[in-house]
C-alpha cells in the first residue's frame, strides 16, 4: 500500500512540475490606462484626431459654403460642421463622430504640401473641387499651425 501511495505522490508531483504554462495576473486594465496619452476625452480623443484645432471654410458659387470646426481644449473636444451644398447641420455628438471618422481617412501631417492636402481634404469630406475659396487652418497635436489657402477663378 505504501508502495502504490509513494508511487502516486511521485507522478503527482512529476505531472504537476511539467505544466509550463505561465499565469499572468488578471488586471482590470488600470494599468494600461495609465501608459496611454493623457489626452482622453468622455467622446473620443484629439489623438484620434491629430488635431488640437481645425477649421475648415469652403466657399462654392450662389454664396454656398461647407464649414467643419474642431476643437480640443483642456479635455473637451467640440465639433460643429455646416454643409449649405446638402443641407447637413451637425452638432455635439453627431457632429463629432462624423468628424473623427473622417479624420481617420486623412493621411495629412506639417510636412504634407499644400496642393495634397486640399486635395486629400476634399476627397476625404467628399467635396467638390469646383470651389471659388478654400481655407483650412490646422494646429496639429505637436502644436504645429498650418494654413492652406486656395482661390479658384468663378466661371
Amino acid at each position: 500500500m505504501k508502495k502504490w501511495f509513494l508511487l502516486l505522490f511521485v507522478f503527482t508531483v512529476v505531472g504537476c512540475g511539467q505544466n509550463n504554462a505561465t499565469e499572468e495576473p488578471l488586471t482590470d486594465g488600470a494599468d494600461q490606462a495609465e501608459t496611454e496619452d493623457p489626452i482622453t476625452t468622455d467622446e473620443g480623443t484629439a489623438e484620434a484626431t491629430y488635431f488640437t484645432d481645425f477649421d475648415l471654410d469652403v466657399e462654392y458659387a450662389n454664396d454656398q459654403s461647407v464649414e467643419v470646426d474642431y476643437d480640443y481644449e483642456g479635455q473637451r473636444d467640440e465639433a460643429e460642421v455646416d454643409n449649405e451644398l446638402t443641407g447637413e447641420s451637425l452638432r455635439g455628438d453627431e457632429a463629432l463622430a462624423y468628424v473623427y471618422s473622417t479624420f481617420e481617412q486623412l493621411t495629412i501631417d506639417p510636412q504634407t504640401d499644400d496642393e495634397t492636402v486640399i486635395r486629400d481634404i476634399l476627397n476625404v469630406f467628399n467635396l467638390e473641387d469646383n470651389y471659388e475659396d478654400f481655407e483650412l487652418e490646422v494646429t496639429f497635436l505637436d502644436g504645429t499651425k498650418k494654413e492652406y489657402k486656395s482661390r479658384q477663378g468663378t466661371t
